[in-house]
């Protein structure tokens, strides 16, 4: 009998504590997207040629439709450094959709300037295929990331993104 009860208790808790999980993730303060990675891409630059190594780490989420998020590219080919503030996060699917101002960088011209990028997010283990992404072009200031620009194309190579 004891162990009966024991049972029925665990099922009805774990039922209570099911119902107060579904409770907290709808409250407000939850986070509705986000978006992390790092890695390094290989990327060859239309019109020279020119054959680009970026590292890259970021991490944004929106939370109660308010983005934010920080980032660093290192354009390896040209010893460039540069950290931004996302402040525009667009998640879509798997894809997530990304820009931010400059704060800092190697290159003092970059700083102030808008830069935009988006991932790709193909899943966990060694069977899925890599995950991608873009470059990180300058944008108008004024550059909107809820209706994006850029499709990830380039493999993220010893890294991971995850878009949720």
């Amino acid at each position: 009998m004891c162990k009966r009860r024991i049972g029925g208790g665990l099922v009805l808790l774990g039922v209570a504590v099911a119902g107060l999980a579904q409770t907290v993730s709808a409250a407000p303060g939850g986070v509705d997207h986000s978006a992390t990675g790092s890695g390094h891409f290989t990327a060859t630059f239309a019109p020279t040629g020119e054959v680009g190594y970026r590292n890259f780490s970021f991490s944004a989420r929106e939370i109660d439709g308010v983005d934010s998020g920080k980032a660093q590219i290192n354009n390896r080919s040209q010893n460039v450094v540069a950290h931004f503030d996302i402040d525009c996060l667009n998640v879509v699917g798997n894809v997530a959709h990304m820009s931010g101002i400059v704060t800092q960088s190697s290159n003092p011209a970059e700083v102030g300037t808008r830069h935009r990028f988006a991932v790709q997010d193909n899943g966990e283990g060694a069977g899925a295929p890599p995950d991608l992404i873009t470059t990180a072009p300058t944008v108008p200031l004024d550059y909107d990331c809820d209706n994006p620009t850029g499709t990830p194309t380039v493999p993220v190579e010893n890294g991971n993104v995850q878009v949720r």
